[in-house]
C-alpha cells in the first residue's frame, strides 16, 4: 500500500500482517480527488485509523492538521512510529496520534476540523444504529466546521439512513465491496 499523493507520494505504508481492512489505494485516490482543492490548510481527523493512511494521505497533500484516532493500542502504537517518521516535527504543521475508542473521543471538547473521515471495521457500520451512534456522537456536528465535511466508508451493501439532520447526503459512490457516503453540515 502507497501514499497515492502528495510530498509523500510513493511512499510504502506497511500494513502486511495485519487484521484490518486498509483503505484502498483506489478509493483513496478517488476521495482526495474529490476533496482535493479542500485539503490544503485544512484540519483533517482519521478516526478508526488503523495504518493511517487516509490520515498520511492528507498530511501529504497539506493538511495543517491530521488527528488519527485508533482505539487498538498495538496499531496506535505502529501508526505514532510512522508519523514520527513521516510527518516531521519541524514541520510547523500538527500531527496528533490518539490511542482511544472512537465514541468516547467524540465526546471530547477538541478543535473543530474541517474534514472528518471515519472507516469503522464494515461489520460495525453495516447497521442504521452505527450511523445514528456517530452522528450523535458528533452532537449535532459541533466537531466539525460549519460548512465542514463528514465521509464515512462503509461496506457497499451498508444501509444509508433517511434522517440525518443536521447533515446532508451530498454524495454517495461505490468502489467494489466499499462505499463512500459524503455529509455536509
Amino acid at each position: 500500500m502507497r501514499i497515492t499523493g502528495g510530498e509523500l507520494r510513493s511512499r510504502l505504508i506497511p500494513a502486511k500482517g495485519l487484521q484490518i481492512r486498509p483503505t484502498q489505494d483506489k478509493v483513496r485516490e478517488a476521495l482526495f480527488s474529490s476533496i482535493g482543492a479542500r485539503i490544503r490548510g485544512c484540519r483533517f481527523l482519521d478516526l478508526y485509523a488503523g495504518t493511517g493512511s487516509v490520515g498520511l494521505e492528507a498530511w501529504s497533500r497539506g493538511a495543517a492538521a491530521v488527528h488519527w484516532v485508533e482505539w487498538d493500542a498495538k496499531l496506535a502504537q505502529a501508526l505514532r512510529t510512522r508519523v514520527a517518521d513521516l510527518c516531521p516535527a519541524e514541520d510547523d504543521r500538527e500531527a496528533v496520534v490518539d490511542q482511544q475508542d472512537a465514541e468516547v473521543f467524540l465526546k471530547r471538547d477538541e478543535p473543530v476540523f474541517d474534514i472528518l473521515f471515519a472507516d469503522p471495521p464494515y461489520e460495525v457500520s453495516r447497521t442504521p444504529e452505527w450511523f445514528r451512534k456517530i452522528l450523535n456522537g458528533l452532537g449535532g456536528g459541533s466537531m466539525v466546521a460549519h460548512g465542514g465535511s463528514l465521509i464515512l466508508e462503509v461496506a457497499a451493501k451498508s444501509p444509508v439512513p433517511g434522517d440525518v439532520a443536521p447533515w446532508r447526503l451530498a454524495k454517495e459512490k461505490s468502489y467494489g465491496g466499499s462505499k463512500l457516503l459524503y455529509l455536509q453540515k
